[in-house]
């Protein structure tokens, strides 16, 4: 799923809690960190289509292995 602005406001909330319950894996492709971070339990960062790193939100966030995503976070905040 692409997230954009509209989905992450209007549906994202029932989404999340629809595939919660029903434990379903949803795959959501965004460039909004802080919507991948509150929502996620996996985050896989990929540059040219290579993965660079996967971990928990805390993992890449707070401690980013790879130059593209430290790179990537400087730009972000």
């Amino acid at each position: 799923i692409g997230a954009t602005n509209d989905w992450n406001e209007n549906v994202s909330l029932v989404e999340q809690g629809r595939v919660a319950d029903e434990n379903i894996t949803m795959i959501i492709v965004t460039h909004e960190m802080q919507f991948a971070r509150d929502v996620s339990n996996k985050v896989i960062f990929m540059h040219n289509g290579i993965i660079e790193e996967a971990g928990t939100p805390e993992q890449i966030f707070e401690h980013p292995r790879s130059m593209g995503m430290i790179q990537f976070l400087s730009r972000q905040y």
